[in-house]
């Protein structure tokens, strides 16, 4: 589980983008809209829609690995 990999509670690490540009540039229409930023700081990957656990474990695996 995402735990077990160290990040802790995720749901800490949300961000406020109050001015909409993080939002736009995911190219999200609507939330919840998940980003994967790499250890560069590159946009890795973008999910959009609801993720649950076994999804997000795997977009990590595939797209932060």
């Amino acid at each position: 589980c995402v735990a077990s990999r160290g990040l802790g509670d995720v749901y800490k690490r949300q961000g406020r983008d109050p001015e909409g540009g993080f939002t736009t540039a995911l190219g999200a229409v609507g939330l919840p809209v998940t980003g994967f930023v790499d250890r560069s700081g590159a946009l890795a990957h973008v999910h959009h829609g609801p993720i649950d656990p076994d999804d997000l474990e795997a977009a990590i695996a595939e797209h932060l690995s």
